[in-house]
């Protein structure tokens, strides 16, 4: 499995070699650092080449200001990062970038234009894009390791913001403001070769920086919490060449915690968690800093002079945040940027979202959010993260694969309307004999593109197609990899066929049961569509229990596991009701909820449909996508799932 944000290791054959590996990088990454704090142009440090008699180059310091063998290094880098900067400007020439082109796919031009259909279509439907964004790492998130070093060098300093508090206020710790290796993941990005190290890895923001993501996107309007961290952030992501919109200060993205005062040791709540008052921020706005320009564009008319309570109660907090995407809603731009912090983005995007990562929401006029994950660069986290409301010893939390099933021939185009031929025998043929082409089918399998998709993947190419189409090419690779890295201990699959035949395809040489849930089933607010449909609108019906036992019999998986059916018996042969309520059926996925969480399983996997996953995750998924999630339950609490954000943020099926 391949390494995720926080979990980078640096190995060394002794513990001495690892103290001294860390103290190495962090000397060089005070130094790539060095010249954004004296003033130097930030695309310097980012890679771009140093002309030497160039206002932006300034000479080497000889040998005797800095350790020789540190010298050679510096001016090792230096070359080859002239060098990758030649190639940058010849790939330029011919169109193409050299690091976005892989596999014949140019993928920074296949996002840009994927971004440009997104926002035509969130034009005429009325939703917007809205880009969620977590402030990057303030001072007082020093690395743990050698903190003495770290304090000495200038990875964790502010020299950048250090005029925006007076010296009373910043000695305090009160409303911290970005470091230095923030301002760089903030502008242009940390520098490659340091993005792994263990003494930043936390904190390394997007590859490119986000003023890459402000130059893709171009947003009308950007929205930031009031604690600098979260404005800062803001200020510099938004010093963009062509980006003059207006950065609204909302003081309901303001840090969230049950307890602000700590319990009563911090009275005026911790410092962390505090802020300054809007007249001293306006202040701050005004004082010595690099970006005056984008300073004038703040707008903090929404502060009132004090808009801090430490005393403010955990569910008025809650309140708050649940008027933002109202507020949002109201607002006549489409393409929206907030800026704010983790806490608050669980609450309103339920994802667990790095420092100066993001993801991307559709709200629709109503105010209604819904997320969409992303595959690229996505490697699930195993460890559990505490809810906001903090986890005690007592809380369960169980990891989860929640799969959407891959293409059916329903969803398939014209030409590839066809069941695959190892589900070919699934239903008996007097079954689909009275199906009405036209209406479609009432219980579709697979086909052989849903197959490829479910295990070793489709090709490359035609995987991006369909995912920009219609989003139905899956991830790269097929399910079968990440099902096998994430090794479930149980299956829980929808029992219309076609998730079914997606848990048989995927989860093929798995020794996990998989059993068949009634209430995973398609969610629907009228399964007779107005009574069009007496029996149930094709394609959420289903066979009878006893069809599906032998479908599933005469389609054994190869590790001859199970495929358990039992809970469908206890509506009998028709377990599917076309009567039932919508509020019914969302009943029964929080009783299928409770049951997960009873279950003595704590890697389980689930395989269903969009409206389901959409509704327990606020989340839309692609076909053969996936998403990880942990599950927590409470005493006495219901219980909630936490989405496991990727390093690479949230995107509508792009990859």
């Amino acid at each position: 499995m391949t390494e995720h944000l926080g979990h980078n290791k640096c190995r060394a054959s002794t513990k001495d070699d690892v103290a001294m590996g860390k103290v190495a990088k962090t000397l060089q990454l005070a130094e790539a650092i060095k010249p954004l704090r004296d003033g130097e142009d930030a695309g310097e440090i980012a890679g771009e080449e140093c002309v030497p008699g160039t206002p932006n180059c300034k000479p080497e310091p000889p040998d005797s200001e800095m350790g020789t063998d540190m010298s050679r290094n510096l001016s090792k880098k230096r070359e080859e990062a002239a060098a990758s900067a030649a190639k940058r400007r010849l790939s330029d020439a011919s169109g193409k970038s050299c690091d976005s082109t892989r596999n014949g796919i140019d993928h920074e031009q296949q996002k840009k234009s994927y971004l440009e259909a997104v926002f035509a279509k969130t034009t005429k439907d009325g939703s917007k894009e809205i880009f969620f964004v977590r402030s990057c790492a303030p001072t007082d998130d020093k690395c743990q390791i050698l903190p003495e070093m770290c304090q000495q060098h200038a990875p964790w300093s502010n020299k950048v913001f250090e005029k925006w508090h007076p010296p009373e206020v910043r000695t305090s710790g009160v409303d911290p403001c970005l470091s230095d290796l923030a301002v760089m993941a903030a502008s242009t990005g940390v520098p490659r070769e340091f993005r792994c190290a263990e003494s930043c890895c936390e904190f390394e923001g997007l590859e490119g920086g986000l003023q890459s993501l402000v130059k893709l996107v171009n947003p009308q309007l950007v929205v930031s919490s009031p604690h600098s961290s979260a404005l800062q952030t803001a200020m510099v992501a938004c010093d963009s060449e062509g980006c003059v919109c207006p950065i609204i200060v909302h003081p309901d993205l303001k840090h969230i915690k049950k307890d602000l005062t700590a319990g009563g040791m911090y009275p005026e709540g911790k410092p962390k968690f505090q802020g300054v008052r809007a007249s001293e921020l306006a202040a701050a706005l005004k004082r010595g800093h690099p970006y005056p320009k984008v300073a004038a564009r703040v707008d903090l008319s929404m502060l009132s002079e004090v808009w801090f309570n430490p005393a403010s109660d955990f569910k008025a907090q809650k309140r708050c945040i649940r008027s933002i995407p109202t507020w949002l809603a109201q607002r006549p731009e489409q393409r929206i940027m907030v800026v704010t912090h983790n806490r608050v983005l669980r609450h309103l995007v339920g994802a667990q979202v790095g420092n100066g990562q993001y993801a991307v929401a559709r709200l629709s006029p109503t105010g209604d959010l819904f997320t969409t994950p992303t595959i690229t660069q996505y490697t699930p986290r195993f460890d559990a993260h505490g809810d906001d409301e903090g986890s005690t010893p007592s809380d369960k939390v169980f990891q989860v694969l929640l799969i959407r099933h891959c293409q059916d021939e329903v969803m398939a185009a014209e030409s590839d309307r066809q069941i695959c031929e190892r589900f070919e025998h699934w239903h008996d043929p007097s079954f689909r004999a009275v199906d009405d082409p036209l209406e479609g089918r009432r219980d579709p399998c697979l086909t052989e593109k849903g197959i490829l998709a479910a295990s070793d993947g489709i090709e490359d190419m035609l995987r991006c197609s369909m995912n920009q189409n219609n989003g139905y090419g899956g991830v790269r690779g097929g399910l079968r990899q990440i099902v096998k890295e994430f090794d479930a201990e149980l299956v829980v699959s929808s029992p219309l066929s076609r998730a079914i035949q997606t848990s048989i395809v995927a989860f093929d040489h798995s020794p996990a049961p998989v059993i068949v849930h009634p209430d995973l089933k398609e969610l629907k607010k009228d399964y007779t569509f107005n009574g069009r449909y007496p029996a149930g609108k094709p394609g959420c019906s289903g066979i009878l229990g006893s069809s599906l036992r032998d479908a599933v019999s005469r389609h054994p998986r190869a590790s001859a596991a199970p495929v358990d059916t039992s809970l469908l018996d206890k509506g009998g042969e028709l377990w599917f009701d076309p009567t039932q309520s919508h509020q019914s059926q969302l009943d029964g996925l929080e009783g299928f909820v409770d049951w997960l969480s009873n279950r003595p399983e704590k890697r389980i996997a689930v395989v269903s449909h969009g409206g389901v996953l959409r509704h327990l995750l606020h989340t839309e998924l692609g076909h053969g996508q996936y998403i990880v999630a942990e599950l927590h339950k409470k005493e006495d609490k219901k219980s909630k799932f936490i989405v496991v954000q990727f390093s690479a943020g949230v995107q509508p099926y792009f990859e």
